[in-house]
């Protein structure tokens, strides 16, 4: 079969789309966590392993993306890189750039190739970003920090920050003129520009930067309310326990 990053004929892995360690934080004692929607006509599910894909060859997923995520892991998670805290974000220095962008273009590249439903929201094929991703993550090239660019924020809203045990499938937002994907992952959000004007977006000094600054922002003024407004509609779809 095709490896859909590096497009030679090989044997396929199970690849993860959202890799493994951002479920760990989900697991119950009996290593179960919830699959749920902002859909309401999707029920929301109890999984016991990440969703896997057949997707990749086993060097496209071990060597590139593999690594990326080892990285990335350690960094946020383990916190092998102490941050530093101001009162509306947690700052991380000396990120590795290309690591850490190469990692963020390829959830989002892995979401839009996925045919998994929990993805299907997720769809770059229609335009040139789907190959231009795959492009620059077969070329280990991060582009500029605003080349879909990612806004992570940990939400100020109470509610929001309450859903560590639920991770969302992403799906499409929109603010102001700027277009892109919505991830809610452990209660962090990542937000992906994929407008091409992504270099006039508001808040781009907010991305990872060149200089290996990682901003996780916790309050955007008037963006509050864009959250605020979010909590609301997953309240009453019965998503979230307000």
């Amino acid at each position: 079969m095709v490896c859909k990053l590096c497009q030679n004929e090989r044997k396929l892995v199970n690849s993860h789309i959202i890799p493994e360690f951002m479920y760990k934080p989900l697991y119950d004692e009996k290593h179960r966590f919830i699959r749920t929607s902002t859909d309401p006509n999707e029920n929301s599910r109890t999984l016991q392993k990440g969703l896997k894909e057949r997707l990749l060859c086993e060097e496209c997923d071990s060597n590139k993306i593999g690594k990326w995520e080892d990285y990335v892991s350690r960094l946020i998670f383990q916190r092998s890189t102490k941050p530093e805290y101001f009162d509306n974000a947690t700052i991380f220095q000396g990120v590795e750039y290309n690591k850490f962008k190469l990692f963020q273009l390829s959830l989002l590249w892995r979401s839009s190739v996925s045919n998994l439903i929990e993805f299907k929201h997720v769809d770059l094929s229609s335009s040139p970003h789907e190959e231009h991703i795959r492009k620059m993550l077969l070329a280990d090239s991060p582009g500029r920090h605003y080349e879909y660019g990612c806004l992570i924020i940990f939400p100020e809203n109470k509610q929001m920050r309450q859903q560590h045990d639920v991770i969302l499938p992403p799906e499409k937002f929109r603010m102001e003129s700027f277009r892109g994907y919505r991830f809610n992952l452990n209660g962090l959000f990542w937000h992906y520009i994929t407008s091409k004007h992504s270099d006039s977006f508001p808040f781009h000094k907010c991305f990872l930067r060149e200089d290996g600054t990682l901003p996780i922002m916790s309050d955007l003024g008037a963006s509050n309310e864009f959250y605020a407004k979010y909590a609301k509609e997953l309240g009453d779809r019965g998503k979230l326990n307000l």
